[in-house]
């Protein structure tokens, strides 16, 4: 595994950055540390990730199986048209994220708002993308500007 530094895996050290970013004292503390702080997650968004789905899943070392719900859906043939899932494209999410939870993973996936980050929860998941940087800066430029000229912030709620 390419993300671990060895005996676990084959990753490289590259550059003391990471050591003196956070402050470690040695390059030997940060080596022993950094396998146990590392997450590899895997994005889920082509045929071919979801055809090895159960491959991925139980896969050692793969902490977190993360949906493209949007390339996904292409990658399916049923691209996903303002918000509205196929049944395909549904039932694959929901194989991936029980397949996933039965070998232990936890499952993240890209959301597109309120509501559907609250439907991503209540099915399951694990991790969600709750906005962008984009998003909430935008969000916070409406509102600022709002309370300045007294009136209602327009807040976006998804892309």
């Amino acid at each position: 595994m390419q993300s671990k530094f060895p005996p676990t895996g084959k990753r490289g050290l590259g550059s003391p950055f990471s050591v003196n970013a956070f402050g470690i004292d040695s390059i030997s503390e940060y080596l022993h540390d950094a396998n146990s702080n590392t997450a590899v997650i895997i994005q889920i968004e082509t045929l071919g990730a979801f055809q090895n789905i159960e491959a991925f899943a139980k896969a050692e070392g793969v902490d977190v199986l993360f949906i493209g719900p949007f390339d996904l859906s292409n990658a399916l043939g049923y691209p996903l048209a303002h918000g509205s899932e196929h049944v395909v494209v549904r039932d694959a999410i929901q194989k991936i994220l029980d397949t996933a939870h039965r070998y232990g993973k936890k499952v993240g996936i890209f959301t597109v708002g309120d509501e559907d980050v609250r439907r991503r929860v209540e099915q399951g998941f694990d991790m969600v993308h709750v906005g962008s940087d984009l998003q909430f800066l935008q969000n916070g430029v409406g509102l600022g500007v709002a309370v300045a000229t007294g009136g209602a912030a327009k807040v976006k709620g998804g892309y």
